[in-house]
């Protein structure tokens, strides 16, 4: 997923299973707010490409078939099953991510200036997500200053920035349920010799774990209820 700062929001596809193959949503794209009199941040959200079919049927359910036929010859009914089947239902992998406050004015010089983003988890199974954060996005007219480190998780679930929240690290990403949620903060100083009127587009992408690729793509042996 991929979310620039403050403005339009996209929304892409999402992945799945053993021999997962990606279904894209589109990259559905809403205009960006209007621009506020002085500076204005835009943050726009996307989803990565990813992988999947089934959602609703937890990832992992074993479902059981079996087939049987009746019928009578010389008067004796009769009534013969085959052999039980068995297969476990393949994670689907989506999610969206949106800006929490598309669009605000900021001013040169501002400091710790916050952008949220709220990511769900729309699959079917448990799934954690690479961030990556793009500070100039296209359409910026100016670069904002990640603070260091820039990204962090809503650890106390306040859903605003506090000194509670823990720093987004690469490698530790946490795992969502299926429809569970997590607010992400990006946090930016403004240069001080930006220009009145500027414009800043800060993008956040979200790109599962378990896989990603283009709409088609089957990905063996990945995701809960691979085989």
């Amino acid at each position: 997923m991929t979310a620039p700062g403050w403005g339009a929001m996209r929304r892409a596809a999402a992945w799945t299973h053993r021999g997962v193959r990606v279904p894209e949503h589109g990259g559905r794209t809403r205009p960006a707010g209007d621009r506020a009199r002085g500076w204005c941040l835009a943050a726009v959200a996307a989803v990565a490409p990813a992988c999947a079919w089934a959602a609703g049927t937890p990832a992992g359910t074993v479902i059981e078939n079996v087939a049987e036929v009746s019928y009578r010859l010389d008067g004796v009914a009769t009534r013969l099953a085959s052999p039980v089947a068995r297969f476990a239902v393949a994670e689907l992998v989506e999610a969206t991510v949106v800006a929490t406050a598309p669009v605000q004015a900021i001013a040169p010089g501002d400091t710790g200036r916050v952008v949220g983003f709220r990511l769900v988890n729309l699959g079917n199974g448990p799934e954690a997500f690479r961030i990556e954060l793009e500070p100039a996005a296209a359409g910026s007219t100016v670069a904002l200053l990640p603070r260091t480190p820039a990204l962090y998780v809503d650890s106390d679930g306040s859903g605003t920035w506090t000194p509670a929240d823990l720093p987004y690290v690469t490698g530790a990403e946490p795992s969502l349920p299926p429809d569970g949620t997590l607010i992400l903060f990006a946090v930016f100083d403004v240069p001080a010799d930006a220009v009145d009127a500027a414009r800043a587009r800060v993008t956040l992408t979200a790109r599962a774990v378990t896989g990603t690729g283009a709409p088609g793509t089957t990905v063996a042996a990945a995701g809960v209820g691979a085989r």
